[in-house]
């Protein structure tokens, strides 16, 4: 079995930054980056890019600080949002400019991860052919999947949460004759852009707005389908302006201004300052989008305070007015759920049948990571999210109503709210292997500051290797129940996340030793 230094899944923004952070580290060492797909760029690899996918953030805030994103070579301007093109272009280029590309392994997936004793992690991995893989279908072996196990003496989860979609099971599904799939692979359906003459999208994220979106500026007939029974549709901004003077956070204290904070939180005046950001906050984003002025746009309010939702919100950066669109008849809403599919025909709960080229779904991502630990049932030690049921003594409990009244989990799909939280130290380790300071994970919460936040997060990672952390338990167990708290109507009550208190996190401090 081969034995490797670091063993770094999934070459996105975490996966790749921790890996040259490890290695300006430890120079000599030996790190390899397990990478699925067949490109580069995790979200923004080649195979999952679409036509007008941007990203939320500006030129100059969406780049490492060691590697900028120079507009001569990019060609975005500052105040310009980055074309997925672009994204992936940089970071293709990130990676041959520091050596990393020769050390990523494509077409390659962890299944398994099994510790053993204080030598680290065996990992299962398979493999199959990819345009950049060396392993191709043989006669022996005709599906082209091999399965290897390797030796890390330490190991990097940096799957993000963005990895493993969420796919709905519908009843019908072998009588609809067209394709459906989720929006995860849009790219790789493009030709459906060209051949639909009406499509439906299923989910109200900024993933269902930008697919909507791709389609109806061709002129293609899109009917987005809003359930009843979710999250409702994202709050739309034209902008991000993190400030997190006004969001409550347990960690705020490493980014200064005590009294300010103490204040603002702390006394009744405090308090009215906050309501009152978060209200204009609101009436301006109203205002903005004008959702009043047509009755199919004003489907489009969210259905809950922006104060409680976290980072369920995305940026109109689209070339032209989403909303008009809307207005003209070229995407219509729908809020209602998906009974059934027909012939190319898509069955609503309340009796419209909508006909169909293509079904997307927009319908999110598995939150846990996409392997397993061993043995079977370890996450229950580990702080991983696992399933839970109330205590035995307390039958009632498990009667409880959800956040929406009308909630109900999708079709095919089980619930997630009977999972436990994450209970990552940091958001980045594991409170049961500190000691043996082997596994860290990268991602694991979703913010807008990715870039700023995964240097700080490898950095802190490559110290946490060679160093010793304490007071830890309390702090995880803490931090992490805070987005239950703070965004019930968010992601918060899956996993961790953050936008106002981006900048407080990224300004925690941590003990260090040596040159750290």
């Amino acid at each position: 079995m081969d034995q490797i230094d670091l063993v770094v899944i999934r070459a996105g923004f975490h996966g790749l930054i921790s890996a040259k952070t490890y290695l300006d580290v430890h120079p000599s060492a030996n790190v390899t980056i397990y990478n699925t797909a067949s490109s580069v760029g995790g979200v923004w690899a080649k195979e999952n890019l679409y036509p007008g996918l941007k990203t939320n953030n500006m030129l100059g805030t969406y780049e490492f600080s060691d590697y900028p994103m120079d507009s001569e070579t990019y060609g975005v301007k500052i105040g310009e949002h980055i074309p997925g093109t672009v994204v992936h272009r940089y970071l293709t280029n990130f990676v041959e400019h520091f050596g990393i590309y020769k050390r990523i392994r494509f077409g390659m997936r962890v299944e398994s991860a099994e510790r053993r004793g204080g030598e680290g992690w065996v990992l299962t991995t398979s493999s199959f052919a990819s345009s950049n893989s060396s392993f191709s279908p043989t006669s022996s072996n005709p599906n082209g999947v091999e399965r290897t196990q390797v030796l890390a003496t330490k190991f990097i989860v940096a799957t993000s949460l963005m990895t493993d979609p969420i796919m709905p099971k519908f009843e019908g599904r072998e009588d609809f004759e067209a394709p459906v799939f989720h929006s995860k692979y849009f790219g790789r359906n493009l030709d459906t852009l060209e051949t639909a003459e009406r499509v439906t999208v299923l989910g109200g994220m900024k993933s269902a707005f930008d697919v909507a979106y791709a389609y109806a500026s061709r002129g293609v007939r899109v009917d987005m389908v809003v359930r009843e029974s979710g999250h409702g549709p994202i709050w739309k901004t034209h902008h991000h302006t993190p400030h997190n003077w006004f969001s409550p956070c347990v960690w705020d204290s490493a980014s200064g201004y005590k009294f300010i904070r103490s204040f603002l939180k702390s006394t009744f005046i405090g308090r009215y300052l906050i309501n009152k950001f978060w209200s204009t906050l609101e009436s301006d984003i109203l205002h903005l989008n004008d959702y009043d002025s047509h009755p199919e746009t004003a489907k489009f309010k969210l259905w809950t305070k922006m104060f409680f939702i976290g980072s369920i919100n995305g940026v109109l950066n689209y070339e032209n007015d989403f909303f008009d669109l809307v207005r003209n008849g070229t995407v219509r809403v729908h809020i209602s759920e998906i009974a059934s599919l027909g012939r190319k025909t898509v069955n609503l709960m309340n009796g419209e049948m909508l006909r169909s080229d293509n079904l997307i779904c927009c319908t999110g991502w598995e939150h846990t990571p996409p392997l397993t630990f061993l043995p079977a049932g370890i996450e229950t030690s580990l702080g991983l999210p696992h399933s839970v049921e109330p205590d035995s003594r307390f039958p009632s409990l498990r009667d409880a109503p959800p956040g929406n009244l009308k909630g109900k989990p999708l079709p095919g799909v089980s619930p997630r709210e009977n999972m436990s939280l994450y209970q990552l130290y940091r958001f980045m380790v594991l409170p049961s292997f500190i000691a043996t300071r082997d596994i860290a994970f990268a991602g694991h919460m979703l913010s807008i500051l990715t870039p700023t936040r995964v240097q700080i997060q490898a950095l802190w990672t490559s110290a946490f290797f060679s160093d010793e952390m304490e007071e830890v338990r309390y702090e995880a167990v803490l931090w992490n129940r805070l987005g239950r708290w703070s965004f019930p109507q968010g992601w918060g009550v899956r996993f961790p996340e953050s936008v106002f208190e981006e900048v407080a996190y990224l300004g925690c401090k941590v003990r260090r030793k040596g040159s750290w």
